[in-house]
């Protein structure tokens, strides 16, 4: 963990962070149980593994901060063509630099 939490990541880069362990859940129970169908996600290059595991069938929008700086130019592909699979596409007139919008039309 780093003096500025935003600036946390699972990956100790500034030499300044401190590592915690912190309490997890199943994913899939907890979208079982709160049924969202609008994902915000900004996990710090997480993003690369949770979708594969992620049963998304009542989800319909997602927005997702990618990190190539973290899992590489072909993790945010892998990551895109899992969720294009999904039936999901992208809204490219919402795309932010490394921020994409994604929606089940």
């Amino acid at each position: 963990m780093e003096d500025e939490f935003w600036a946390s990541s699972a990956n100790l880069n500034s030499g300044k962070g401190r590592e915690i362990e912190v309490e997890q859940i199943d994913l899939n129970s907890e979208i079982a149980r709160v049924r969202p169908t609008f994902l915000i996600v900004d996990i710090e290059g997480g993003e690369g593994d949770l979708f594969a595991l992620a049963d998304l069938s009542g989800v319909k929008k997602i927005c997702v901060e990618t990190h190539a700086h973290v899992i590489g130019n072909n993790g945010v592909s892998r990551m895109l063509a899992h969720l294009f699979a999904q039936g999901f596409c992208l809204d490219l007139g919402l795309i932010q630099k490394y921020v994409f919008f994604l929606y089940r039309p």
